[in-house]
């Protein structure tokens, strides 16, 4: 009886210490997921990654340098470690190089040596949206807006060789301006990062 009693509390023991285990691998595991990359600065010893863009349209390559506004879809490659990056303030994950959509990124590499590139960037590649009108007809008055005016640096409506400056018109989301009269026209929209675009329409009531 105290033999099988020895054994029941053996295998107790046993499985005990295999919960105590998996227990403290989860622990682990969870504080290794939860670094706070927003906390690495870079390291300066010379032999920091290299971090760089890579444009699959113009198969060219260039390193990025700290604030850079990147106005091309492009995949980002680094010569060694690995790299965790976060989209507009939001939480770091593994970088897989993947394309990059539009917003502002920061990057931390890590290299095998425990050196460290950490590079703040920008992604801008489509121009300003326009609310209100479009390349198309139109048998009604049209209301032009922009998305976001802060973003406009250029914006001009031409009919009949006249233009108009919609920027002093539109500085704010509520602003707006009413093309009423019938004709063609061509609107111009560039953003501070030279992206833009150019269409016609027509208003024939």
């Amino acid at each position: 009886m105290k033999k099988e009693n020895g054994k029941i509390a053996t295998i107790i023991i046993f499985v005990i210490i295999i919960i105590m285990a998996i227990v403290i691998g989860i622990i682990i595991k969870n504080k290794k997921g939860n670094i706070d990359y927003s906390n690495y600065t870079q390291t300066n010893t010379g032999n920091e990654p290299v971090v760089s863009y890579f444009d699959k349209q113009e198969g060219v390559g260039q390193e990025i340098e700290n604030n850079q506004i990147i106005t091309k879809k492009v995949e980002i490659s680094y010569n060694k470690g690995s790299a965790k990056i976060s989209k507009d303030g939001e939480k770091y994950t593994d970088y897989n190089g993947e394309t990059l959509a539009d917003g502002k990124y920061t990057m931390v590499v890590i290299g095998d040596d425990e050196t460290i590139t950490k590079k703040e960037f920008e992604v801008d590649t489509m121009p300003p949206a326009i609310i209100g009108v479009e390349q198309a007809k139109y048998n009604t008055e049209r209301e032009i807006k922009f998305e976001n005016p802060e973003d406009v640096k250029i914006a001009t409506l031409v009919k009949d060789e006249q233009e108009i400056d919609l920027k002093a018109h539109i500085t704010k989301k509520e602003d707006s301006y009413k093309v009423t009269e019938d004709g063609i026209y061509k609107i111009y929209v560039e953003d501070h990062n030279g992206n833009s675009t150019t269409f016609k329409f027509t208003i024939k009531k």
